[in-house]
């Protein structure tokens, strides 16, 4: 009787540590994730050597670097090799028109915020894929912004058609 007893608290000993090491795996591994979503939204470290400024939409805020020019408008994110998070390219134009973008040359899929002159999103196109090259895609309407971004960014961030878009002070162009 003895021996079983001392079998039954040897076991209930080890089912408690183990479910000690459960526990403390299964929070470490929750702060990990925590850790890594807070790092996802929040805005690149380096904006000030590579980004020109900040978009906001909603509560995301974008470090974006801008083309306003027609050879920095043409070359936009082609030949990069990846994009950071929580960050993109702004193409600005000079009068508000329905504007075609492809995929030539990218090594990376991306959404395409469309934005009007009212600085309002007019169309979202979602998960553009380099094989989709030549095929042109274009807004619904008139636009004089737009802003690429990776892939996903626009449904994780829950951004959609008719919010606003807030383009910093700071970005000149």
């Amino acid at each position: 009787m003895i021996a079983e007893d001392i079998q039954k608290n040897t076991k209930t000993r080890q089912t408690r540590v183990l479910n000690t090491i459960y526990t403390l795996a299964g929070g470490a591994l929750l702060l990990v994730l925590f850790l890594l979503l807070k790092s996802e939204n929040s805005i690149p470290k380096n904006i000030n050597n590579v980004y020109d400024g900040i978009v906001t939409i909603g509560e995301n805020k974008i470090a974006v670097s801008i083309a306003d020019s027609e050879n920095e408008r043409e070359q936009g994110l082609s030949n990069t090799p990846y994009l950071e998070a929580n960050s993109g390219k702004l193409f600005v134009f000079d009068t508000a028109r329905v504007y075609g973008f492809w995929m030539k040359e990218m090594n990376y899929p991306i959404d395409i915020i469309w934005i009007d002159q009212n600085n309002k999103i007019i169309d979202i196109t979602r998960d553009l894929k380099p094989e989709t090259y030549p095929e042109v895609f274009y807004p619904s309407s008139d636009v004089l912004y737009v802003l690429e971004v990776n892939a996903g960014f626009s449904t994780l961030n829950n951004i959609s058609e008719n919010q606003l878009v807030t383009i910093g002070q700071e970005l000149v162009f």
